[in-house]
């Protein structure tokens, strides 16, 4: 037989998190996943809730939301100017 006794999660910190819910969003101007439990940077756009990792893109975000919500174009070989040289990142 074991002694158990009922342990109250929300007064402790055992370096594990307890979550009310598992989503996590994107924010839309770094890409950075976020809780959008824990941080206070939010805005309301055209009938959505968007979630920040900061301050900044918070910031950035409300002085133009279309820039941040349109696909941007991705530069292509033919887009680019003759002679560039495409090197690999890796």
């Amino acid at each position: 037989m074991t002694n158990h006794q009922h342990h109250d999660h929300s007064a402790c910190n055992h370096g594990h998190a307890h979550h009310a819910h598992a989503a996590t969003a994107i924010d839309p101007v770094c890409g950075m996943t976020i809780d959008p439990a824990t941080t206070p940077h939010h805005a309301h756009h055209d009938g959505r809730d968007y979630h920040f990792c900061s301050a900044s893109c918070l910031t950035k975000f409300t002085a133009d939301p279309d820039r941040w919500l349109e696909p941007q174009p991705q530069a292509t070989e033919r887009s680019l100017p003759e002679g560039t040289i495409w090197t690999c990142p890796m």
